[in-house]
This record gives structure tokens, C-alpha cells and sequence, in this order.
């Protein structure tokens, strides 16, 4: 018998809550953050400023976020400009770890390719700000994104700071290799994206996108809707914490962002397994009964259940050479399950079913 690996789930249902859906909060200040800007888009003959600027926000909270009524402006002060996106205007529900893009326009045939949530120019939205080329985000200097929660105080509003992330083209990385269809990524979605004047330099957690996108040629580079290139963002705050009490960590088991029913999906890299060796899916207490492939609230008390039989087709790909693995599962949209925590548990088991390499989380669903 070859050796295989079984990833285990379990939890106590007792006394789950009857939570509804939330249909999202104003963030506040460290719920949001712009975590990609593409500032000078092209080459041109592909997609203008005019059109395909875009920056993108991601919900690093375990709340789910309202966008609308948000206001927006760039770093500049010369020539100030905002717009805000009306409060009915319709935006989905951000929820954590979710991300959204903003574009000048949504014209996927102008902008580069890009699907956004919103397009700040040639959007009829009421009350918006058109002045010195509407958000029109700057090719060299210090610029950036900043989010209000309503209309910022200089243009007479009330609206409350919430983030801002910058750039400076006059310091590294932007100052050599041009930035002509390059995004700046955050790096660490949790650590500051402040460029500063004196002296001048960006922050240590800018970097310049490596990945290819869209149709234009020679290539663009950015993540637009997905995880940055050179994403480091550690496991998410008060969500998952290692459990080395229950399983003993001898390889790693890194949930990518939050666990979050109206997301609908969890990723998660397994680290330090059997190279080259294909992994399957079990649950928590090895009975042989099978059921379908989905994360539900089994009859079987304390486990989330998976079908071990064709689980495999959840995670086709073996690990790697280097021992890793990318796996993305269902979460339920089951308002249940929020709060509720899971141990989360993978195996390496040789053919003699002995322990090759475990690791564990304990995760929180949240909404």
C-alpha cells in the first residue's frame, strides 16, 4: 500500500447560533487597505491613464464590509480630487479576505482587461468631485489612495480617514526598470504602504508586481482580483492559530486569509510533506462511511466530512518537489457556522500508517 495523506477537519456543533448573513459594516481604519494600485497602465497603444488606472482593496478583517457611501482620493494635494461611491449604489458585500477592484473605467475592452466593481469616471454617481482629472493617479512623484468613510473633511465633509497607501517613482523599487504596465503591490496586508518625502523612499512593504496579466503586449504586470505576487501576509489575526497541543507540527498548515462563509471557499498551503507524493482528504475519526465532497454538518458528531474516495479530485496536483501544496476547499453558507472554530488537521502516512509529518490549526469560520 503506498503511502498517502489525509487532511482531517473536526468541530463541536453544540449549541450552534442561528447567526444571519450580514449584509456589512462601514470599515473602520485597519479593515480595509488598498493592496495593489496600477498607476501608470500600458503601453499606451494598449490602455491609457485615461482608462485602465485601477487600484484594488481587500477586506483584512473578519467582518463583512459595506463599500458603499465610501469615499476616495488620491495622495496629491495640488490638484485634489475625489469621488464617492453613492450609498445605494449597489456594490457586493466584501467579505474577509475578499478583494475589489476600482477602475477609471469598466470597459474591459478599454481598461486592460480589468472586471471592477466600480468605475470612478463616466459613472453617474451623484456627488462626485471632478477636478484636475479625477482621480487621475500620478506617473512620477509622491501619490496614492486614500479611503474616507464619507466625504473628506476638505471637501466639507465628515468623513473619517480610514487608509492610505503611496508610492514615490523617485525611490526603489520605482526609480530604475520603469513602471510603464507595472502594479505596486502590498506586500504584508497588515504592515503600512507610506511613501515619504524626506527621506525619500517607499516603504520596505511596496514591491513591484511580477506577474503577467491581460492582453497587452509587451506584457502587463499586476494581480488585479487575486493574491499579489509577492504576497507575505502572515495567517490572519485572531482567525487561525496554530494548535500544537493537538497535532504536532512537523510540517505547516497555512490558511490564506480568513475562513469566511460568504467568502465560500478556504485556500490552503500544506508545507514540509512527502515530495512528489499525492495527498487525499479524510475526516476526523476515520470511520470507513462515505458522503459526498462539500463541508457540511454531518450526522456524525464532531466531524466535517469529506469523501476520501474521490476527495482526490479536490487537490489533483501531488506535492511538489519542495514538499508543498495548494489546496482551496468549500466552506458552507451556513450563517451557523459562524464563530464556530474547527481543528484542522493534515497527515502524512506512510504504508505502514505511521506519522511521516502532521501540522494543525484551529480555525474560526467567520462571516
Amino acid at each position: 500500500m503506498r503511502a498517502s495523506v489525509l487532511f482531517l477537519l473536526s468541530a463541536s456543533f453544540l449549541g450552534l447560533s442561528t447567526a444571519t448573513f450580514a449584509q456589512g459594516v462601514t470599515p473602520a481604519a485597519g479593515e480595509l487597505v488598498v493592496s495593489e494600485m496600477m498607476f501608470n497602465p500600458g503601453p499606451d497603444a494598449c490602455v491609457t491613464d485615461e482608462n485602465g488606472e485601477w487600484f484594488e482593496v481587500t477586506n483584512v478583517s473578519t467582518k463583512a464590509l459595506n463599500l458603499n457611501g465610501l469615499a476616495f482620493t488620491d495622495v496629491t494635494t495640488s490638484t485634489p480630487t475625489y469621488f464617492r461611491v453613492p450609498p445605494a449604489f449597489g456594490l457586493p458585500t466584501l467579505y474577509p479576505g475578499q478583494r475589489a477592484v476600482f477602475c477609471r473605467k469598466t470597459n474591459t475592452a478599454i481598461n486592460g482587461n480589468i472586471t471592477a466593481v466600480y468605475g470612478y469616471v463616466g459613472t453617474p454617481v451623484g456627488d462626485e468631485v471632478v477636478t484636475g482629472g479625477a482621480m487621475n493617479m500620478g506617473n512620477s512623484g509622491i501619490d496614492g489612495i486614500r479611503i474616507y468613510t464619507d466625504v473628506p473633511p476638505a471637501f466639507g465633509g465628515t468623513g473619517v480617514l480610514i487608509e492610505e497607501a503611496s508610492y514615490n517613482t523617485g525611490a526603489a523599487p520605482l526609480n530604475s526598470g520603469g513602471t510603464s504596465g507595472i502594479s505596486v503591490e502590498r506586500k504584508n496586508l497588515f504592515q503600512s504602504m507610506v511613501a515619504t518625502s524626506s527621506p525619500v523612499a517607499n516603504s520596505t512593504n511596496l514591491v513591484k508586481s511580477t506577474t503577467q496579466f491581460g492582453p497587452c503586449n509587451p506584457i502587463s504586470l499586476g494581480t488585479p482580483n487575486a493574491e499579489n505576487s509577492q504576497d507575505t501576509t502572515p495567517i490572519w489575526p485572531s482567525n487561525s492559530t496554530f494548535d500544537s497541543v493537538n497535532f504536532p507540527n512537523t510540517g505547516v498548515l497555512t490558511p490564506k486569509g480568513p475562513a469566511s462563509v460568504g467568502a465560500g471557499t478556504q485556500r490552503l498551503l500544506l508545507s514540509n510533506g512527502p515530495a512528489t507524493l499525492s495527498y487525499y482528504l479524510g475526516y476526523s475519526d476515520n470511520s470507513p462511511s462515505e458522503t459526498p465532497i462539500s463541508l457540511f454538518i454531518p450526522g456524525n458528531p464532531g466531524s466535517i466530512v469529506l469523501d476520501l474516495i474521490t476527495a482526490v479530485y479536490l487537490a489533483p496536483a501531488p506535492f511538489d518537489g519542495a514538499g508543498a501544496a495548494d489546496l482551496t476547499i468549500p466552506i458552507p453558507n451556513v450563517p451557523a457556522l459562524v464563530n464556530q472554530t474547527f481543528l484542522l488537521q493534515w497527515l502524512a502516512l506512510d504504508s505502514s500508517f505511521v506519522i511521516v509529518n502532521s501540522n494543525g490549526v484551529a480555525m474560526t469560520i467567520c462571516e
